[in-house]
């Protein structure tokens, strides 16, 4: 049974609804990405629109495999992607705090060589560097 009739309209209220919720579901979700190789899941997005499987098969599957081990397969794809973001939000903390002590190593040279001219600029500097301390004009 198809959700739509030849000249594109829904064929019933219900499966204009169902298309509708099913949207805004992988809409709110950007991590779920949709292609030809998408591991379901007992609690994806289509299951919440249409409800849990009832015959003890997983929908849009086929035949193959038992829920109880599509459990275990989305489990282990749910902790690939969190691991990988993970890793990712590490790599990038390494890189900010690499930017973090070379700006601090620019800002302490710009101190040690401060003229007389400008030092109230490089005060305002130093305060960057120790925030208890007060701006002092000189």
């Amino acid at each position: 049974m198809t959700r739509k009739k030849s000249d594109g309209n829904f064929v019933s209220d219900e499966a204009k609804k169902r298309a509708e919720e099913l949207t805004v579901l992988l809409t709110q979700n950007p991590s779920t990405q949709v292609s030809h190789n998408v591991t379901a899941c007992l609690d994806d997005e289509y299951s919440r629109v249409f409800g849990p499987e009832r015959s003890g098969g997983v929908r849009c599957v086929g035949r193959g495999p038992a829920p109880s081990k599509l459990a275990k397969q989305c489990t282990a794809a749910r902790f690939e992607a969190n691991n990988a973001e993970v890793v990712q939000m590490k790599t990038k903390m390494t890189s900010l705090e690499t930017q973090v002590e070379s700006l601090i190593g620019i800002i302490q040279q710009l101190l040690s060589t401060r003229s007389n001219d400008s030092s109230i600029l490089w005060t305002a500097y130093g305060n960057l560097l120790n925030p208890s301390t007060q701006f002092i004009s000189q």
